[in-house]
């Protein structure tokens, strides 16, 4: 299950504004200590100003949440299970987390009930 939730547009700002700012310092220090600057931290300088175009354009951000459940007819079937899906995600570069000791929530987040992000 994927859920969106709106992120408030002075949060947005002030983060974007925030990581401009570290960008510009970083460039810096790396300028300062004869350092080059690598390809990934070109392409994290323009997504920044690309989001910081978005929201002056008056576009919103939203935080996505994907929520994944597992089930097995026992415990080795399940630890196999969650072992592939751990391996797969970590494929597509994506971090799951085990949502310890809320088990019941978590799978009611994977129903189509609309419950959002808390």
């Amino acid at each position: 299950a994927v859920t969106f939730e709106p992120i408030p547009p002075e949060r947005s700002t002030r983060e974007v504004e925030a990581a401009i700012t570290q960008n510009r310092a970083d460039r810096e220090l790396r300028r300062r200590f004869g350092q080059s600057e690598t390809a990934r931290q070109r392409q994290s300088d323009e997504a920044t100003s690309r989001r910081e175009a978005e929201l002056a354009a008056g576009h919103s951000e939203v935080r996505l949440a994907g929520f994944v459940t597992v089930s097995g007819r026992d415990h080795d079937d399940l630890r196999r299970a969650s072992s592939e899906v751990l391996e797969h995600a970590a494929r597509a570069r994506l971090e799951l987390h085990r949502m310890y000791g809320q088990q019941a929530d978590a799978f009611t987040l994977t129903l189509p009930l609309c419950r959002g992000l808390r």
